[in-house]
Order: structure tokens, then sequence, then C-alpha cells
């Protein structure tokens, strides 16, 4: 098969170019119109699924070098598996989310890394090009990203959206986004205005994830830029601290201008904590508490994974024998429990959580790269695993795609200049 399709397609450059092409377009276009960014990376999956098909032996032979990708497909897999178990477990009639959709765009992305770190790698396209291709796509996805939230902020009085059309989603996106191109930034020679772009993104960025009024992200995204400054100004000595008093003036501004969006969220996380503490959990925060609860019991309850129409039936009746028939968790056990870790404990037992573990240890301490706070892999995926303990990333079929692209795009710029792997191209 493989000779048939190398005598069909003779000649792969246009393969390798339109695919890094592609794959450079995605995330741009992902925070401006999903819509587009999802065409393109369809297509940009279909050409890399061919150009596997053709080339798999040079794919073959380079072997361990896309480890980091694997556990892309295994989720997908896992999806995909348990997908087709829920529907055949689904009563005549009945209608219920399944996740084949998340499945393909997992598998479709583990596609498009493998054969695009591959062309990369294997040099079959010139690798300093592809790198400022890379650092473009990022740089440019975090400038339209935030002038398109600034556009939505002074032309609506709605929560802040993007092109993704969900405020949570976007700002866990944008989160990974700024965690991304700060790091490279940090890893980049130095280049003219680095130093004041290193303290200037930071109070941007937090003012975009203010606007979008998402609690978690408010606090871990905090978090997130401290440890990333701190850790830059013990190992940046070239990046004077007279960066510092325009930075914290740039900070002390954004949190001015968003004084009225965190004192009504801090204020309604208060009023949600205390209304739970009394037993309402009628409330964003009430009903997540309850379903992180009834998770887990859920778990136990069937270690190895059940349907979701058997979990939520299992739930709602621990909440009526326990005096909570009206439980406002109820009315979101359809989409997700707001914990990565817990849905998949709840819907694919003991074996989601594995590969759940797998992904996150892979991808934060086996990638390749040296450090975890300034390495950019590892930062993308610890700001998605933070994420995860309020809310489920991981079935997003727009944030799989952008974790993906992210992911493959950091790993590219990072490869050292000198490196020259020992691919065998057939």
């Amino acid at each position: 098969m493989n000779s048939v399709l190398k005598k069909t397609f003779p000649s792969m450059k246009a393969f390798h170019y339109l695919t890094i092409l592609m794959l450079v377009l995605i995330l741009p276009a992902s925070f401006l119109h999903e819509k587009t960014a999802r065409v393109i990376f369809y297509w940009c999956g279909y050409i890399s699924l061919l150009g596997c098909l053709i080339e798999w032996r040079g794919i073959k032979s380079a072997g361990r070098q896309f480890e980091l990708y694997y556990p892309l497909l295994l989720i997908g897999l896992v999806y995909l598996l348990w997908s087709f178990y829920a529907k055949s477990q689904l009563p005549e009639g009945m209608k219920s989310e399944f996740l084949f959709t998340s499945a393909k765009r997992f598998i479709l992305s583990f596609v498009v890394c493998l054969y695009a770190f591959y062309v990369f790698n294997a040099g079959l396209v010139s690798k300093r090009g592809v790198k400022k291709l890379a650092q473009a796509s990022i740089a440019c996805a975090f400038v339209f990203a935030t002038l398109f939230a600034l556009f939505q902020e002074f032309t609506s009085t709605e929560r802040v959206v993007l092109g993704i059309n969900r405020a949570t989603m976007t700002a866990y996106a944008y989160s990974a986004l700024t965690m991304c191109l700060l790091i490279i930034m940090l890893n980049t020679e130095t280049f003219k205005l680095k130093g004041v772009l290193i303290f200037l993104i930071p109070p941007v960025s937090l003012y975009v994830i203010l606007l979008t009024e998402t609690r978690a992200a408010m606090a871990i995204h905090l978090f997130l830029l401290a440890a990333i400054l701190v850790k830059c100004l013990r190992s940046h000595h070239q990046l004077k601290l007279v960066y510092l008093i325009p930075a914290i003036v740039a900070f002390v501004m954004c949190l001015f201008f968003a004084k009225k969006i965190i004192e009504v969220r801090v204020s309604s996380t208060v009023n949600e904590i205390h209304l739970y503490q009394k037993g309402n959990d009628h409330s964003s925060l009430g009903s997540r508490f309850t379903m992180w609860k009834t998770g887990l019991i859920a778990f136990k309850h069937a270690p190895f994974g059940e349907t979701e129409q058997a979990r939520n039936t299992y739930i709602k009746k621990y909440l009526a024998e326990h005096g909570m028939p009206r439980s406002y968790a109820i009315s979101f056990l359809d989409v997700h429990l707001h914990n990565e870790m817990i849905q998949y404990a709840s819907i694919f037992g003991v074996a989601g959580i594995v590969v759940l573990l797998y992904f996150y240890i892979t991808m934060i301490f086996s990638n390749g790269l040296k450090g975890y706070v300034l390495n950019p892999v590892s930062m993308i995926v610890i700001s998605t695993l933070l994420y995860g303990l309020t809310d489920v990333l991981l079935t997003s079929v727009e944030y799989i795609v952008m974790l993906a692209v992210m992911i493959v795009l950091s790993k590219m710029i990072m490869q050292p200049d000198e490196e020259r792997e020992a691919l065998v191209v057939s």
C-alpha cells in the first residue's frame, strides 16, 4: 500500500509545506473565529493522515521521538471506546451526549502532531523557517486575542468570549497561550524590547482574563504569572529590575479598571460558600461542591466506569435519598461534573484516571525539555491541570485542538538549532 501511495503522490513537498502552513494558522484563527479554525484543523488532519500513510516507514524509524504525543491518541481511543459502549447501552429512543467528536479531535490532533513534528525533525522543511512561523503563530494569536477582547469589552456589556464563544473556555485557552508566549520569549535570545514585553504582557493578559469574569482563571492565571516572573528574575539577570516599576504600575491599573468585576466575583464567591455551608447548593460553587462529592461516590459505586446516564441516575437517587431531590447539581449532570479527575473517574473508572495521569505526567515531566516552570509544554499542561480542578477542559472540542497545537509548536520552537536527529527517510 505504501508503494502505491508513493507512486500516486511522487512529490511530498506539497504535503510538508501545507501541513506546516495550516498548523501555524490554526491557533490565531481559534481565538477569532472557531469555525474557520475548525476547517483548517480538519484539512490539516486529513493531509497529515495521508502523509503518515505514505511516509509511515520514515515515521516508524523515528520511534521514541514521538512519545510525547501518544497520550493524545490514548485519550481519543478512550473517548471512542466509551462512546461506542455508552451508545450500545442507551435505551431505544432516548438521547444522550457522547464523546465521538472529542475523540475524533484528539486522534486527529495526534496525527497532526506526529506528522508535523516528523516533517520538522527530519529536516524535510527549513527548521529555522518553521521555528519563526511557529513563534509568529503564537505571538499573532496572543495579539489578535487581546485586541479582540478589548474590542468586545468596548462594544458589549457581556463577558468577553472571543471566537470561542464561551467565557470560561476562552479564559483557560488564553491563559495557556500567555504562559506559552512568555516562556518562549524568556528562552529566546535577547531581542529589542524583550525586557519591556516580558513585564508588559502579564498585566495585559490578566486584564483580559478579568474581562472573562472566570473566577478560577482570575486566581490561577495570577498565580502562574507570579511563578514565571519570580523564576524569570532569578534566572535572567539581563532583565533589569527597572522594568518592574512600569509592570507594577500596569498591574495596579489593570486591577483598578477591573475593580467592579473583582468585587462582584469575590462577593459572589463568599456568598455562595456561606449558602453551601447552610445546606443550599443553588449557586455555581454550591452545585460544584455537590457534583464533586457525588461524583466521588459514583466512582466508588462503579470503580470500573459506567455510562453517563447510569452515573446520573445513581447520583439523582443518592441526592433524593439524602434530602436533596432538588439539588442545583442535577441541572449540570448531563454536561459534566466540573472537575477533570472526578469526571474521568465517574464515567471511565480506574482506567480513565490512569490515562489522565499518564497524560499529565508525560506532558509535564517527560516532554524532553528542561525545567518545569520555564518549559512551555509543561506550563501549558500545568495550567490545564489546575483549571481542571474546577472545570472539564479535555472534552472541549475547541480546547483540545488549541492545546495540541500549542504543544507541538512549543516543542518545535524549543528544539536546539544544532540538534540533528538521525531519521531514516524512506
